[in-house]
């Protein structure tokens, strides 16, 4: 290893050529990663002034006798929030490269999913995307600024905020954890959902009674695989796919097979009660 690689950047590098891009990950861009990984803003627009820091970074951190206390996140988040909408993309032309680098970022690629998303939502109709060519940006097409962003207001204020739309046919109901036990002994609940998503962190609270009450006849259970997290190593990921099907033997069965080094998430069809 040489000194390119004895510092953070090098490592933030190093995590994204050969994790993230070996794992389907190549519509990421070296330069959104670095800045994500160094400012905590994930998603860049030439356009755009950024005049508000993201405070899910925030932390405190406070001397008690010999140790100390803190609050907040004070890990490094590897993955980003590009995984969710960034990799992938009904146009073809958004995953385009040419001379070997992405035409569009991963940025790019999850703005044109969430607007096919919400006016599909509002208006009940298929998406017709319009190009614009101001928005190919290409993967190092400008100079990021090195000034990290500040908050100037000290205050607080409450801000309304508006809906878009509101879907007749669609209620979104936030469950903590600490009530998820409470829910396999609801009646309004049982048979009531048709797909059930537990991300891989929440594996370790898998329960076969809840999974079983909540779901209806055919429904789809997936588990999401550590995939896009560099920190995995591909003997961890073969271990968690070993713990994914033991969890989800007893009350289903794979409607695929799974690849634990390629498949962001396994699926299964839960069997029936009867």
């Amino acid at each position: 290893m040489t000194s390119r690689y004895d510092t953070k950047i090098g490592a933030f590098d190093w995590d994204l050529n050969m994790q993230l891009h070996h794992r389907g990950g190549r519509q990421l861009c070296s330069q959104e990663y670095r800045h994500w990984r160094t400012t905590g803003v994930a998603f860049t627009w030439m356009e755009c002034d950024f005049s508000k820091p993201n405070r899910s970074f925030v932390t405190g951190v406070f001397p008690n006798g010999k140790s100390y206390l803190h609050y907040g996140y004070l890990g490094d988040i590897l993955t980003g929030p590009f995984a969710a909408y960034g990799l992938e993309c009904e146009d073809k032309e958004f995953l385009k490269s040419s001379n070997g680098q992405n035409v569009h970022r991963a940025t790019d690629v999850t703005e044109r999913n969430l607007m096919q998303i919400f006016h599909e939502l509002e208006t009940q109709d298929k998406y017709s995307h319009h190009k614009v060519n101001d928005y190919i940006l290409g993967p190092a097409g400008f100079q990021l600024p090195q000034e990290r962003v500040v908050d100037s207001y000290g205050g607080g204020f409450e801000k309304c905020v508006g809906k878009c739309f509101a879907p007749d046919d669609v209620t979104i109901t936030f469950v903590s954890l600490s009530k998820m036990a409470l829910m396999k002994n609801k009646d309004q609940l049982k048979n009531r959902f048709s797909i059930i998503y537990f991300a891989s962190e929440y594996i370790k609270h898998f329960d076969v009674d809840l999974v079983r009450h909540l779901a209806s006849t055919g429904c789809l259970l997936f588990i999401e695989n550590k995939l896009f997290n560099p920190s995995v190593r591909n003997e961890e990921l073969q271990k968690f796919s070993e713990e994914i099907l033991n969890v989800a033997e007893p009350i289903s069965s794979l409607t695929a097979p799974f690849d634990c080094t390629k498949d962001f998430y396994a699926k299964f069809l839960i069997k029936s009660n009867s």
